[in-house]
């Protein structure tokens, strides 16, 4: 099934983005368009295609699509837009079968042997949040955006300067609701490891098939990639595979020397690795007693609360 993944991305790409770029490449049967304005020069493998644009360009190409305003100002409020940007790239996509959107801060593995499945059969809807999701590419699936929900509509999302989390709520209008309440198809699976943003060592949240999910218990876990696979490890040696690893929120220390001819690194909570021994990386206990994300998200969480209650009211 040709496959396409859609990237925006304004300003400086990570530090760590040629490891992205290096788990892209093994991934022969999928392909990347990241639209930037970062004209660095980097290692871009083949299948992904690079549309360099400023963040008004982009803006602008959304906003040609709709009749009225859209509030688009800043790149932080694109997670809103991520499920729309099949209908308005739709020129840059029509010889895919499906398309889907993803973030940057992921190292993807063997990604085709986890969606493959439900491409078979030919599933609307594979994933169910912002990181990596993927529609098939048909005009009708495409305009789905626009149905309401709830006596709301895609109009509300976009004339806000709020983030309403359009492309993974599970209780407002999104597309998840949308797909739920309408009885479309929706592959549900993970297929990643999520990790919490919230603690410094790895720390992964579980979904089920009802979209709530729950933080696993400490572990000694780290991440490995290895030719086009990833898969992680805990101190009882335990594996568990995955399509990709989103790491969301973290700054992450990369080695001096270059990736270009390597072929696997691990990933510790705070940094990649070139050259490592798996046994001694088990052993070691990850933690920090005071962690500053986890304050800094608790107290974004408790503002958009907040927020939130002013508005309804």
């Amino acid at each position: 099934m040709s496959t396409v993944l859609i990237c925006p991305y304004f300003g400086k790409l990570p530090n760590y983005f040629e490891y992205v770029l290096k788990s892209c490449e093994y991934n022969k049967k999928i392909n990347w368009i990241l639209i930037t304005d970062d004209k660095r020069k980097f290692n871009y493998p083949k299948n992904v295609r690079v549309i360099y644009m400023e963040f008004y360009e982009f803006r602008n190409l959304i906003q040609k699509n709709f009749e009225f305003m859209i509030s688009l100002k800043t790149p932080y409020k694109l997670c809103d837009y991520k499920p729309i940007y099949g209908y308005v790239m739709r020129n840059y996509i029509k010889e895919y079968e499906y398309w889907g959107h993803c973030d940057i801060d992921c190292f993807f593995g063997d990604l085709f042997k986890f969606i493959e499945e439900p491409m078979k059969l030919g599933v609307d809807k594979i994933g169910y949040l912002g990181h990596l999701t993927l529609y098939k590419n048909r005009q009708d699936i495409n305009e789905r955006f626009k149905l309401p929900l709830k006596g709301k509509n895609f109009k509300d999302v976009f004339t806000t300067d709020e983030i309403l989390v359009f492309d993974e709520s599970f209780t407002e209008l999104s597309m998840n609701t949308i797909y739920e309440h309408y009885g479309f198809e929706m592959y549900k699976k993970p297929i990643f490891a999520d990790i919490s943003c919230l603690y410094y060592d790895f720390r992964l949240y579980k979904y089920n098939e009802k979209f709530s999910y729950k933080l696993e218990r400490r572990t000694n876990r780290v991440f490995i990639w290895e030719e086009g696979k990833v898969w992680s490890e805990i101190k009882d040696g335990e594996k568990e595979e995955f399509g990709y690893v989103h790491f969301q929120k973290r700054s992450i220390s990369i080695p001096e020397s270059k990736i270009e001819n390597r072929i696997k690194f691990l990933l510790r909570p705070n940094e990649i690795c070139l050259d490592y021994n798996i046994d001694k990386e088990l052993k070691i206990k990850y933690r920090k007693l005071f962690y500053k994300p986890y304050f800094n998200q608790k107290i974004k969480a408790i503002k958009f609360r907040l927020r939130r209650k002013r508005n309804e009211n």
